[in-house]
């Protein structure tokens, strides 16, 4: 009996159309008995489009169907889940993989499978592959065969879907899930190395779907050093570092673009010693991290977000989704979604205080670090794949800091992840690009007020004053926000400004000549006087009783520069001739230098 694996998901929406190409590419197969054939699709979406497609799908042969709801993200994991559901419960001496975006070409392909597995009963028949961009016209064929630098990903083998495996070999090599880029060639590798009884027929052909969002397409030069350094390790005893050299003259020949930015990032392997943060010590305990995810009324981005945070390089130990008492079916969907997933996690909020389901989530964490993300209707910040790699690495680099801070891009509403309208934003423009050590979020007795403050105020740059963040360029996160006119965002900065001097008055020591410059500045900005900054201002002396929180005056500096520094951004921008004055003011203030130099940045 021959069983047919097939890890599927959403696909970006395209998940039913390519999973129906494959199995109609089974169904068609000709002089086989389909009695012999059994079917099963791990479905690893975030959606339950797959689900409802095969509950009335109708094939000759038998067809299984697995929910997968861990590990989202990483199709290693979906592979070896449902190669191990076939092992446990079908008695098939032969496996063979179909991804769900390939399909076989010829319907006597599956004929001929059984034609050599009864002539050879080989561990492994590898066939041959084509390419198609509409599952029609086919180009670029590849002849399967094995080459010196496979491990280092040159792959002529092309993918999996052109394997047939003995169960023996399902049994003892199943697929690393370290590993994203290198998979494949990381298992062909192991599978030619354990096995002898291989079968190469390039005359059978099966067809692999080419489409914008594939893996393949989305090339990342430190995630390729970082995973050839993790296979380079894994196998140190076979001397793959000294065919390096060799390998990167041909990856010149062939692929100059990637060569000038990988040589580089690889040659330093070349060494022994040299080893580069791979998955395995950015998992330890050591460098554990806990994401922090708040939520409200997001049922149709919650998705994204989670899926967004298990898909990283260095995967979080747990994913705390705090739902801030939703009134849709957010937490709903969660439960039903991720109900299998142990990483995620959610917990309910009492309220819609964004602030305080932050902190609670900050209570149920128990990781090295905790890195926060939020998703909302309008806002779904988008971390890049190796944005917690890069917030580590940054820290390890930083041993005095408290922790650090990505870099922030902002994209319109409708369009968030286009990289050609991305504008970049001040560093601490959001939570979502935040990750502190956890034993100073427990330990900061201010840290809860401050959350109430930066959440309802916008005002993350408290967080900034409070500890020592570093700043983590190539930590990139790609957000949106609804249009606003400059006048709406100057208003805006009004209110954020003015709350946090009636927060902390006290530390003022000029006091009079601060608020004074504070108020031209806002003045020059918005182009006119605002009756809510008069307002702010005539009830600053009562409102400063209220707030006596114990800061010292260096964490006030640093605060003051960070805000002065946004007031003079936006006071540049919206009317340089203002601000010329008012920086003629503020030189004569005892911070005159300091601020000075914020404010010219």
């Amino acid at each position: 009996m021959l069983a047919i694996v097939i890890p599927a998901y959403d696909m970006h929406h395209q998940g039913v159309h390519f999973l129906r190409r494959a199995l109609e590419s089974i169904s068609k197969q000709t002089q086989i008995d389909f009695s012999q054939i059994a079917v099963v699709v791990s479905d690893h979406s975030v959606d339950f489009a797959i689900e409802g497609f095969l509950e009335g799908y109708q094939t000759p042969f038998e067809l299984h169907y697995v929910r997968n709801g861990t590990h989202f993200g990483n199709i290693s994991h979906n592979l070896n889940t449902v190669i191990q559901f076939v092992l446990q419960n079908s008695p098939a001496s032969y496996i063979k993989i179909l991804f769900q975006d390939d399909f076989l070409l010829e319907d006597s392909y599956l004929a001929n499978i059984f034609r050599i597995i009864q002539e050879a009963k080989p561990d492994a028949i590898i066939t041959g592959a084509t390419h198609s961009l509409d599952g029609a016209n086919c180009f670029n064929p590849i002849a399967p065969q094995n080459n010196p630098f496979l491990i280092f990903g040159q792959n002529t083998i092309s993918s999996p879907s052109t394997l047939t495996l003995s169960r023996q070999v399902c049994q003892e090599q199943l697929c690393d899930e370290n590993v994203q880029l290198f998979m494949d060639v990381d298992w062909y590798y192991r599978i030619f190395k354990a096995y002898s009884s291989l079968v190469f027929a390039p005359e059978l052909l099966v067809v692999n779907g080419v489409w914008d969002g594939q893996m393949q397409h989305q090339f990342d030069a430190q995630s390729f050093a970082k995973e050839l350094s993790y296979v380079l390790n894994k196998y140190e005893s076979d001397g793959l570092r000294a065919q390096l050299p060799a390998y990167l003259m041909l990856l010149q020949e062939k692929h100059p673009e990637h060569a000038a930015i990988v040589d580089p990032l690889v040659r330093p392997l070349i060494e022994r010693n040299t080893i580069l943060l791979d998955a395995t010590n950015l998992s330890s305990t050591q460098h554990s991290i806990d994401v922090v995810l708040t939520t409200y009324n997001a049922a149709d981005q919650i998705n994204f977000s989670i899926r967004n945070a298990l898909s990283q390089s260095v995967p979080p130990k747990t994913i705390i989704v705090v739902d801030a008492n939703s009134s849709d079916h957010t937490a709903q969907m969660v439960q039903r979604i991720y109900a299998q997933e142990p990483k995620v996690r959610l917990i309910s909020c009492p309220n819609s205080q964004i602030w305080l389901a932050r902190q609670l989530g900050i209570n149920q964490a128990d990781s090295a670090y905790i890195a926060f993300l939020h998703c909302a209707p309008d806002t779904y910040p988008k971390w890049n794949t190796n944005y917690l790699e890069q917030q580590l690495a940054h820290l390890s680099k930083n041993p005095g800091a408290t922790g650090s801070l990505g870099t922030i891009t902002l994209a319109p509403q409708d369009e968030p992840q286009r990289n050609d309208c991305l504008i970049n934003l001040p560093s601490a423009g959001c939570a979502s690009n935040l990750l502190l050590i956890r034993n100073e979020c427990t330990t900061n007795a201010l840290l809860e007020d401050q959350l109430r403050l930066a959440e309802q105020h916008g005002q993350w740059q408290l967080l900034e004053a409070l500890f020592s963040l570093a700043q983590a360029p190539n930590a990139k996160v790609i957000t949106s926000q609804p249009a606003q006119t400059d006048e709406a965002i100057a208003n805006e900065k009004i209110l954020q400004i003015l709350t946090w001097w009636s927060a902390y008055p006290q530390l003022i020591l000029t006091q009079t000549q601060l608020l004074t410059i504070i108020r031209h500045a806002f003045i020059a900005a918005v182009g006119s006087t605002q009756p809510s900054l008069l307002t702010h201002l005539a009830i600053f002396n009562h409102r400063y009783q209220l707030f006596k929180p114990a800061l010292n005056q260096d964490i006030f500096v640093r605060a003051c520069i960070s805000y002065l520094n946004m007031a003079g951004e936006v006071i540049k921008t919206h009317c340089q001739k203002q601000y010329s004055a008012i920086k003629a003011q503020i030189i004569r203030l005892p911070l005159a230098n300091k601020v000075h130099q914020a404010l010219c940045r």
